[in-house]
């Protein structure tokens, strides 16, 4: 469900898309989806959660290696599996067993399986060449010796229930055995499946059910290697931002959307994972300006500047003055602050020829800056103002002026004079949201479900843009609102990154 109501949002008429077609399409950007792998972890690790990347070429990360990704892979299910924020909340940061339990019995997972092979069963892939796309993902082939003991022993049990029903004395010795041997067998698989890391016995880690069970249990597939089909969930336990896979990657220019629940500003998210990348040894962060003071003043400084539509912050990649001299090229990125990241395909966009040594960030918050806060409720995006780019201002004076050219002086000066400009009219009567006799402010914006809930005693709950994580059911006024103030807040951030000449600061360019 989650996945096909992504897919009806953002895929164009709701169809959904293989990577294979990403991979193919020029003019899509590389894009990178975060995920958290929840039942893996090697010998001696603490940390039991393990971050992996998805992309139209690899899947995987330094610490569980990459693999191609499969080309008929679904691009809708693993956006959703980015986002499976109940199975990250619970697995990753509130690993109780009750709550395991109930994640369970309730079926609260929205996390799912994924095909993780190094080496390809060739039997597995012959059989899945000659099945349709949509389905080549099936677990069917990978799980048909579980599904064979499981079906043997079910068998078994049936004719053992027949047989028990005879008055003859051999056959109900015969339907003992049978179940006997039933329960055997289904004993055997179970305590065969937590032996997956032995090669001949990976074929039970295939199991969905078995997998199953085993989270119920808390328990972890340990190897050195992630097994051949992983458990992935959301990538926001560790990394919500998407900035640690770019600067995996050195990006010269990144461009950060930060979403997160934060209405007063403290940017936790943002300095979490500046730790993690300081602590991981990715690289460091300073002030572009005045690289003396603390990179942590230049956060309290846009918190205490709520007029400032961005954040700009310096990075320095690598570790040692060695490290930094080497490395893999840059590439301009953008990650949004909920698990997507996005960067040019160098071999298409542009040619580096040195090692990236610095970058920057640019980070746009979802905050309403003070002198928006009065700014009245505008009708609903159209597919005709983001095609065109003219704001729907500019639409209703331009229809003005045609009906004043055809009415005449005398009809527009009495229109104008009764107050009902098209901009103004089109603004709330597309709606008809008024609060009390007075036109609804954006920043009044609460409830959810319909554009009803914003009028009367429903308005309830945080305003806009501050919505709570809880809220998934968005009304079209708040959408539609969300989108114009993420247009008009990235609008200087953007300026600035597509600047053609380099925007470093003049003392950047003498530090050797």
């Amino acid at each position: 469900f989650y996945s096909r109501s992504l897919r009806l949002a953002y895929f164009e008429r709701g169809r959904d898309l293989t990577w294979q077609a990403i991979r193919r399409n020029p003019y899509i950007p590389f894009m990178l989806l975060t995920g958290t792998v929840t039942d893996w972890k090697r010998p001696g690790d603490k940390e039991k959660i393990s971050e992996i990347s998805i992309s139209c070429l690899h899947t995987g990360s330094g610490k569980t290696g990459y693999v191609a990704t499969p080309p008929w892979r679904s691009v809708g299910k693993c956006m959703a599996l980015a986002a499976a924020a109940t199975d990250a909340f619970i697995l990753g940061m509130f690993d109780r067993l009750r709550y395991r339990f109930w994640l369970e019995f309730l079926n609260l997972r929205m996390g799912d399986y994924l095909l993780f092979e190094r080496r390809r069963n060739p039997c597995v892939a012959w059989c899945q060449r000659r099945m349709p796309s949509c389905r080549r993902e099936s677990f069917f082939f990978y799980e048909f010796p579980v599904v064979a003991c499981g079906g043997s022993a079910f068998v078994l049990f049936i004719v053992a229930s027949i047989l028990s029903q005879s008055d003859l004395e051999s056959r109900c010795q015969s339907s003992r055995h049978m179940y006997v041997a039933s329960v055997y067998i289904v004993l055997t698989v179970f305590v065969l499946s937590f032996f997956g890391f032995v090669p001949f016995l990976e074929f039970f880690v295939h199991s969905p059910m078995l997998r199953q069970i085993h989270m119920a249990m808390r328990y972890y597939h340990i190897s050195e290697t992630p097994p051949s089909m992983i458990y992935v969930s959301d990538g926001g336990v560790q990394d919500c931002t998407g900035v640690l896979q770019l600067m995996l990657r050195r990006c010269g220019r990144i461009l950060l959307a930060l979403a997160a629940a934060d209405p007063e500003d403290n940017l936790a998210v943002l300095r979490e994972t500046m730790k993690i990348a300081v602590k991981s040894k990715l690289g460091s962060f300073y002030d572009p300006k005045d690289p003396r003071r603390d990179v942590s003043l230049l956060l309290d400084e846009f918190k205490r500047n709520r007029s400032q539509t961005y954040l700009h912050i310096g990075i320095s990649y690598g570790w040692d003055r060695g490290e930094q001299g080497s490395g893999a090229a840059g590439a301009e990125g953008t990650a949004a602050g909920g698990g997507e990241t996005s960067a040019r395909p160098e071999a298409q966009r542009r040619t580096f020829t040195g090692p990236q040594r610095t970058g920057h960030l640019l980070v746009v918050k979802n905050r309403l800056p003070p002198s928006w806060e009065d700014i009245e409720l505008e009708p609903p995006l159209t597919e005709a103002e983001i095609i065109s780019g003219a704001s729907w201002k500019e639409k209703g004076e331009e229809e003005e002026d045609e009906e004043e050219s055809s009415e005449g002086g005398s009809a527009a000066h009495a229109r104008h004079a009764s107050g009902d400009s098209i901009p103004e009219f089109k603004s709330m009567h597309s709606f008809g949201l008024r609060s009390g006799g007075k036109r609804l402010a954006t920043a009044k914006l609460g409830g959810c479900c319909c554009n009803c809930c914003h009028v009367g005693c429903c308005n309830v709950g945080p305003k806009f843009p501050h919505v709570a994580n809880a809220n998934q059911c968005l009304t079209p006024a708040l959408f539609s609102s969300l989108c114009r103030l993420g247009h008009r807040l990235s609008q200087d951030a953007i300026e600035l990154l597509c600047q053609q000449d380099c925007f470093e600061e003049p003392w950047e360019h003498c530090v050797q």
